[in-house]
């Protein structure tokens, strides 16, 4: 396993924050920080990346909260993860967006294309035809209004609980994709942060790919 980044110097000056890791001083903002949750972005020597903690349990406030000593420690450790990422991410950049673009297409697939996804928009365009041959019933005078409001209220609260998509273990396929940095800083920090960080990789090599 490997172990975290460990940081020294830590300086904080308002919502600025120098740390030094690896003999190089890196430097950040705090973002948001209140009792329970704290956040800090990278300025230098990178940017483009933040990263917001885990709340503290209420419980837990009566014996330390982020608006004292332990908020300034706690933004020290994200920010020299982030730190770590950036690092990581440039000494290793094809090997991650390589990683990133399984991810993208597994996403892609499960929230599209597997057998669950296909069989819910068949259902939704089913529902929603059956709405429509209903409007029509009612503007043909087939049906009264009556008959329509009876039969449209089922309905319509069918094709609303199939269009809210059902949820994907976006946590287990970024570990499938991910699975051989579990060692590395990418396993550091909250899925959501490498995903945003890589994203913007991906769009930079686009850029240069076209320059």
């Amino acid at each position: 396993m490997k172990e975290k980044s460990s940081y020294r110097g830590l300086n904080v000056t308002g919502n600025v924050l120098q740390i030094t890791v690896d003999d190089v001083i890196a430097t950040g903002k705090i973002t948001q920080r209140d009792k329970r949750s704290i956040g800090v972005e990278i300025t230098n020597p990178f940017s483009g990346i933040s990263e917001s903690s885990g709340s503290i349990p209420l419980l837990g406030l009566q014996f330390h909260n982020y608006e004292s000593d332990a908020g300034d420690q706690r933004a020290a450790s994200i920010l020299c993860d982030l730190y770590s990422l950036c690092v990581y991410a440039e000494a290793h950049r094809e090997k991650l967006l390589a990683s990133l673009a399984d991810y993208r297409f597994k996403r892609l697939y499960a929230k599209h294309f597997n057998a669950d996804a296909v069989e819910r928009q068949q259902r939704i365009n089913e529902a929603l035809q059956k709405y429509l041959d209903l409007r029509q019933e009612l503007k043909a005078c087939s049906i009264d209004n009556l008959e329509y409001q009876r039969r449209v209220g089922p309905l319509v609260k069918e094709i609303k609980h199939l269009g809210v998509e059902a949820e994907v273990d976006l946590d287990s396929i970024f570990d499938e994709c991910f699975y051989r940095f579990r060692d590395t800083a990418v396993w550091q920090l909250n899925r959501e942060t490498v995903i945003a960080y890589l994203e913007k990789m991906r769009r930079g090599s686009y850029s240069d790919a076209s320059e």
